[in-house]
């Protein structure tokens, strides 16, 4: 019981005092069996700039489908880094443009941003309930294909 409500505290820190790093920035994929034919996936060095975006903007483009889902606002993910810090994949070394090179430019991926998804997760509760929480989906009403590439596009659109 302690170590849960040790966990607990820190995560509320992390929450507290912690900034999502950017839209353009995805540190994990949940993806369904055959979602991707990996085969066809270039060979990128994980880590390094633009692989997330490609495999976001990858999805982005098999709509019809798949469907990309942004679970930031439901998610607490920490993110621990080394002495290189966020910008790891930035730091000056052998392959950090490996996957800028391997893709001929950034062109190639411009729907690979998480609030380009077509649909979001949100937390709500129920009047009769308050405190009892759940994660619904909610679908956006807009996104990356109608031009609007600010992040402030969430709980607006309809749930799902």
């Amino acid at each position: 019981m302690r170590e849960e409500q040790e966990y607990e505290k820190f995560v509320a820190k992390a929450q507290s005092h912690g900034d999502l790093f950017g839209t353009d920035a995805q540190d994990f994929f949940i993806v369904t069996r055959g979602a991707f034919n990996w085969s066809d996936i270039p060979d990128f060095v994980v880590g390094r700039p633009g692989y997330d975006n490609w495999l976001v903007d990858y999805i982005y483009h098999k709509h019809e489908t798949h469907s990309l889902i942004d679970i930031t606002n439901t998610t607490s993910a920490i993110h621990q880094t080394g002495e290189d810090g966020n910008k790891a994949g930035f730091v000056e070394r052998e392959d950090k443009d490996w996957n800028s090179k391997l893709l001929e430019g950034w062109e190639n991926y411009d729907h690979g941003f998480t609030h380009c998804s077509q649909y979001e997760t949100v937390w709500m509760s129920s009047e009769k309930n308050p405190k009892k929480m759940a994660v619904i989906l909610n679908e956006r009403t807009s996104s990356c294909s109608d031009g609007n590439d600010d992040d402030d596009n969430s709980n607006d659109g309809n749930q799902i």
